[in-house]
């Protein structure tokens, strides 16, 4: 429900918006919405930008680890 998938994380308490951007879900959101979205959208997200190069590392960290934890 933090992901910012349904709702925009930018109106949920502070506190809550730094706990949705531990999870990938938050990071694939918004690389999503840097593809489909035009950048003037940019604007509404935290940061007021797309981040791009840091959704590559935290999603590439998501997947190592997964790697790293798999059977």
């Amino acid at each position: 429900l933090v992901s910012g998938v349904m709702f925009p994380v930018a109106r949920l308490p502070e506190a809550v918006q730094t706990a949705a951007q531990f999870f990938p879900l938050y990071w694939q959101g918004l690389g999503l919405r840097a593809v489909f979205l035009p950048d003037a959208m940019a604007a509404a997200e935290i940061g007021g930008s797309w981040r791009l190069p840091e959704t590559a590392a935290v999603l590439g960290a998501w997947a190592a680890a997964g790697l790293l934890l798999a059977p």
